[in-house]
C-alpha cells in the first residue's frame, strides 16, 4: 500500500536582469528516494504562466503551456528538476510552437517543434552545480531572446502585465482601449501569445491573489479574501476556487495546516 513522503525543497532564482522582461523566474526542486513503496502526490495549479522543464535524472526537456485546470502529479523517487517559468505572453521569444496549441498541456521540447532549443538545453545535463546551471541557462536563453524577441506580441506582453497589476480586475474592453485594438483582435492575439482568453487570465490572476492571502493571513475569513480579490461574493469565490485548485477554499486550508 502506497504511503506519503515530505514533498521535495522548491526554490527559486532570478534570472540574468537582461531576461527579467520575459522570464519570471527558475526554479529547483529536488527530493531524495521516499521509502519503498511511498509516493508524494501535489496538486499543481494554474497561474498564468508557461515553463520549460528540465528533469536531470531523465534528461529530459519538456514545455508546459498554460494552465486553466489543476493537475495532479505523484512522485514516486527522487526529483531533480529545474524549471524555466517565462512572463505571460514572453514564451513565443523562445519557442518556436504556437503557444495555444500547448494549453493544458506538457510535451517534450524536440516534439515541440523547437529542436534547436532543446538542444541548447541539453547542455545543462553535464553541469554539476545549481550556479552553474543557470548561468547556462542565461546564456541559452539571451540567445534565443536575441534571435526570436521579435516574434513577441508586445501588445500582449503589455496587456498581460495589465492583467497582474489590476489583479484580474480590468475589463477586456479596458484592457483594448489601453493598447488601441478592437477586442476580437486583442482576444485573438492574447490568445496566441498567452494561450488562454484575457478573460481567462484575469479569473486565474484573482484566483492567485486569493491563494497568496490565504497564505499570508491563514486566519482571514473567505468572505474577505474573496472580496479584498474582486469576487462579487463567497458563492462566486468557492466557484472559481474549485475549478482551479480542485477543491473548495475551506478544504484547501485544511489540507494545507492553514487556520480559518
Amino acid at each position: 500500500m502506497s504511503g506519503s513522503t515530505a514533498a521535495p525543497t522548491y526554490r527559486e532564482h532570478p534570472p540574468h536582469p537582461g531576461l527579467a522582461g520575459h522570464v519570471a523566474c527558475y526554479w529547483t526542486s529536488r527530493g531524495a528516494a521516499p521509502l519503498p513503496g511511498a509516493v508524494h502526490r501535489h496538486r499543481v495549479v494554474p497561474d498564468g504562466c508557461t515553463d520549460f522543464l528540465i528533469d536531470h535524472l531523465t534528461h529530459r526537456v519538456r514545455a508546459v503551456g498554460t494552465m486553466t485546470r489543476p493537475l495532479e502529479v505523484a512522485q514516486a523517487g527522487p526529483v531533480d528538476m529545474l524549471g524555466i517559468r517565462f512572463r505571460p505572453g514572453a514564451l513565443p521569444a523562445f519557442l518556436d510552437t504556437p503557444v495555444d496549441e500547448l494549453t493544458d498541456r506538457a510535451v517534450d521540447l524536440a516534439d515541440a517543434g523547437d529542436a534547436e532549443t532543446a538542444r541548447s538545453l541539453d547542455g545543462v545535463f553535464s553541469i554539476g552545480t545549481t550556479t552553474e546551471r543557470l548561468a547556462h541557462l542565461d546564456r541559452v536563453l539571451g540567445a534565443r531572446l536575441a534571435l526570436g524577441g521579435s516574434r513577441v506580441d508586445t501588445a500582449a506582453l503589455h496587456v498581460a502585465a495589465l492583467v497582474g497589476r489590476s489583479g484580474g480586475r480590468t475589463s477586456v474592453g479596458e484592457l483594448a482601449e489601453a493598447v488601441g485594438l478592437g477586442r476580437r483582435q486583442l482576444e485573438r492575439r492574447f490568445r496566441a501569445a498567452v494561450g488562454v482568453s484575457p478573460g481567462v487570465a484575469g479569473r486565474v490572476t484573482r484566483f492567485q491573489a486569493a491563494l497568496r492571502r490565504l497564505h499570508a493571513e491563514p486566519g482571514v475569513s473567505l468572505s474577505r479574501a474573496a472580496l479584498d480579490a474582486g469576487y462579487y461574493d463567497q458563492a462566486h469565490f468557492t466557484r472559481e476556487f474549485r475549478a482551479l485548485a480542485g477543491e473548495p477554499p475551506g478544504a484547501y486550508r485544511r489540507r494545507r495546516g492553514l487556520a480559518g
